[in-house]
């Protein structure tokens, strides 16, 4: 049991002794290319602390010191002495402080505030270290204090990388994309990563100058003060929904601008009749080949977004085809219109959306409806070419009884009543003619088509 109490008593003299070691520590903090921000330098453990002094280093290559500042901390009166107080060469990589306390300090604080700007790194961590930590206590011997020093890392977050993932790739582009269009949502956190113009938030232009990154187009980001990138800006331009044409069900309906020079993304909300119209796909062309392009399409709305590694060269050409199904009976034509759109972050737009004519494949006569008929009927056909329209009616011994001159026609379907031929059962005198059959005869474009009518009194 003596042996048991010396033991103990022993154990406590030997904590009690033993000094705990002042700890200076540097921030770590997670940063953006190009910001400028603060770091806090933190002391905690002093014990009737004298003197201390340190380096704090850097990459001057990374990272510009702005500005040193003391921080306050209670009941302390302190002086800071650093390197180069005035003004920090660009090229040190080092700032030296030696902090002296005439009586001593016991206690923790942050003691240092540093302010830095960091550029367009491309480096995931940066350090930024304590070295040469000495401490001395207040004391007439002087005696040291065992010191620690504890370095930050400041983890840098880059432009373009909505990922978060530390590289800048062609997935980071889609991804804006998808957020413009409201298929997915970037985070809030990432938001200002993906504005890599630094102007009008985040739109297809910025996933442009990302794919112009990965390909090596542009070295830095016009927010971090980079050049190179097509202008944001545009001199004004026309943009339209062109004809469309009918294929085996298909609408294919050309979106066409009249000079793509310097176009590198684009924003474009159509709408048209969904009871008509079923939205399918959108193509890319010769001027967006290899273009990323993402959609939208909801209740006859359709939004359009996409953007390139490279600027579309001058003059007019079809940026876009759009695809879809013909599900409507009217086949007459249907109502396209671009409702808004946005050309690299800004442009002047004269919109032409209006009415689209589906293109049959042939032109024919149709028959007439009602027939028979009495006292009127309308007389349908298709064009697959423009052309000038003329419809003679004979009866049956082939003299002609009316002509209806239509004047020129644009290709499309003329099948409803608003569109289609109209005879009222006149003839060239304008009187009703008898009862029977008659022959109808469509000359368009040097070729003719003939079907028969009946008029029933």
């Amino acid at each position: 049991m003596v042996g048991y109490l010396i033991s103990a008593a022993f154990m406590v003299v030997f904590i009690c002794s033993a000094s705990i070691a002042l700890e200076l520590n540097v921030e770590s903090k997670t940063v953006r290319q190009g910001e400028t921000f603060t770091l806090q330098v933190m002391l905690s453990n002093a014990d009737t602390l004298g003197n201390v002094t340190f380096d704090i280093a850097y990459p001057p290559d990374k990272l510009e010191l702005l500005n040193i500042s003391p921080a306050t901390v209670a009941n302390l009166q302190n002086a800071l002495y650093a390197v180069n107080p005035e003004t920090f060469p660009s090229d040190a990589d080092r700032v030296r402080f030696s902090w002296v306390l005439g009586a001593g300090y016991t206690g923790d604080g942050n003691i240092i505030t540093l302010q830095f700007k960091i550029g367009a790194v491309e480096d995931r961590e940066i350090p930024v270290t304590v070295e040469s930590l000495s401490a001395v206590k207040a004391s007439e011997a002087l005696e040291d204090q065992d010191a620690v020093g504890h370095s930050g890392v400041l983890t840098v977050k880059f432009y373009g990388d909505v990922t978060d993932n530390g590289l800048i790739t062609a997935y980071d582009a889609s991804k804006i994309l998808l957020h413009v269009v409201g298929r997915e949502k970037l985070p809030d956190e990432v938001l200002p990563l993906a504005d890599v113009s630094g102007r009008n938030g985040v739109n297809p232009y910025d996933a442009a100058l990302v794919l112009m990154k990965v390909v090596g187009k542009i070295k830095v980001f016009p927010v971090l003060g980079g050049q190179g990138a097509p202008p944001a800006f545009l001199t004004p331009r026309v943009l339209k929904v062109a004809d469309g044409k009918v294929e085996g069900g298909k609408v294919r309906v050309p979106v066409e601008i009249d000079d793509a020079g310097g176009v590198i993304s684009g924003d474009i909300s159509l709408r048209f009749d969904p009871n008509m119209l079923r939205f399918v796909k959108v193509e890319t062309t010769d001027l967006t080949e290899g273009y990323l392009v993402e959609q939208t399409c909801d209740a006859g709305k359709l939004r359009v977004v996409f953007a390139g590694s490279e600027a579309m060269p001058s003059g007019k050409g079809k940026m876009l085809q759009l695809e879809f199904e013909l599900i409507g009976e009217n086949r007459d034509g249907t109502e396209i219109e671009i409702e808004r759109a946005k050309l690299n972050e800004g442009v002047r737009l004269e919109l032409h959306g209006g009415r689209v004519d589906f293109v049959p494949n042939r032109t024919a006569l149709l028959p007439n409806y009602p027939n028979p008929f009495n006292p009127e009927t309308w007389i349908p056909f298709q064009l697959s070419d423009g052309a000038k329209v003329e419809i003679d009616i004979y009866d049956i011994s082939g003299h002609l009884v009316r002509r209806l001159d239509l004047g020129f026609k644009r290709a499309g379907y003329y099948t409803s009543r608003s569109r289609a031929a109209y005879w009222d059962g006149r003839n060239e005198l304008g009187e009703r003619v008898a009862s029977g059959i008659y022959i109808y005869r469509m000359k368009a474009a040097g070729k003719s088509f003939t079907r028969r009518l009946v008029i029933l009194k």
